[in-house]
């Protein structure tokens, strides 16, 4: 394919940013003072998407331009967003090894479809699951391992593909019936956590094999990870009371994050009562609270609770409409008392993502001053 040879021909990230970005992110993820608020925007692709989702789910090599497009321009944005790609193969990934199949779209990812009984899930055992070499889309994505590093001649950019976390592979396992499960038969929905916990660590630990990344540090989605090695989805739990929370979640998130030597959490929505929760787990290192813009959420709230306890928020509010730049990144800044755990993913109307060299420079001059 031309276009993948200029693309890689583009591919050159500069050495001395590569070090420096991972380097501060070892001090976000450590919970220790910055220099610097880094900002987190890729840029603009310097060509356009040429494959669709089903495209590439179907052929490694478009599944490759469409993220190397992607690296590129954040090489050349120079940003606190690292160059990274993974194997791309949807939430069912580790559900997967259940038996889930996935529904591939060519304009969206793929859904996984059809549940596990009852009956069958009570007949596994945790022991069903510390081998999961040639199980459900293994196979599959150490394939598209195998060619982006026959490409790139490196695994350094790689990342793994997405694990969720035990209570939404027990969701996308089980179905909704897990939700009167919990009322009705407690016992049983513990033991499809213990299963679907051994089946997050294992796979993981998998995947990380086969890109040769550490357990207990890598990449996600731009970010370099230190002091925990994993990302955590708790999408489904955003559904559940803190009582719940506490007794399906909490102990299972706390045994797969100590597997890597912690990690941090991602989930979609506005859950105060779930940022509490996580600002007080000691194995969380930080949260990704991706709030909706037609939905009401309170950043202020939420960045306060998680630096009381010592974890990094990752992500941002919305920019108003009618509001400068300037002043958006200002009330980013507002609820921060110093210079740290903060990983700002700006987003909103009147962004201009293609000249990323001016929102860092406002972004840089907006924190002179502000903190002592």
């Amino acid at each position: 394919m031309p276009e993948l040879r200029d693309l890689l021909e583009m591919f050159s990230p500069d050495p001395r940013w590569l070090e420096e970005t991972k380097a501060w992110y070892g001090k976000v993820f450590r919970g220790e003072p910055l220099e610097r608020l880094l900002l987190s925007i890729a840029g603009l692709p310097p060509v356009p998407q040429r494959f669709d989702m089903k495209e590439q789910y179907e052929n490694a090599e478009a599944m490759f331009y469409e993220q190397l497009r992607v690296m590129v321009a954040a090489a050349q944005a120079r940003s606190a967003a690292l160059p990274s790609l993974r194997a791309n193969l949807g939430t069912g990934f580790v559900a997967s090894i259940f038996g889930i199949q996935q529904v591939i779209f060519p304009d969206k990812m793929p859904w996984p479809q059809g549940h596990i009984s009852k009956s069958e899930l009570s007949s596994m055992r945790p022991e069903d699951f510390t081998d999961v070499d040639g199980k459900g889309l293994l196979p599959k994505a150490s394939d598209i391992y195998r060619f982006y590093q026959s490409r790139l001649g490196t695994n350094r950019y790689c990342y793994i593909p997405d694990t969720q976390g035990v209570l939404d592979i027990a969701h996308l396992v089980r179905g909704d019936e897990l939700f009167t499960d919990l009322k009705d038969d407690p016992g049983f929905v513990h033991h499809l956590l213990e299963l679907c916990l051994q089946a997050y660590i294992t796979v993981t630990k998998a995947m990380k094999q086969v890109i040769g990344e550490a357990l207990d540090s890598g990449l996600h989605g731009g970010i370099a990870m230190f002091n925990g090695g994993v990302r955590y989805c708790m999408d489904t739990t955003v559904l559940l009371s803190a009582k719940d929370i506490e007794e399906f979640e909490v102990p299972y998130l706390r045994r797969a994050l100590a597997a890597f030597g912690g990690g941090w959490v991602h989930f979609c929505g506005y859950a105060p009562h779930l940022v509490d929760i996580l600002a007080g787990v000691p194995e969380v290192r930080g949260v990704n609270p991706n709030y909706m813009d037609n939905r009401p959420y309170d950043y202020e709230r939420d960045i306060r609770v998680l630096h009381q306890g010592g974890k990094f928020f990752f992500g941002a509010p919305f920019k108003e409409e009618k509001e400068s730049v300037s002043e958006y990144f200002a009330r980013v800044l507002r609820p921060l008392s110093s210079c740290r755990g903060l990983i700002f993913t700006p987003r909103g109307p009147g962004l201009d993502t293609s000249r990323p060299r001016a929102l860092i420079d406002l972004w840089n001059l907006a924190q002179d001053g502000v903190f002592p």
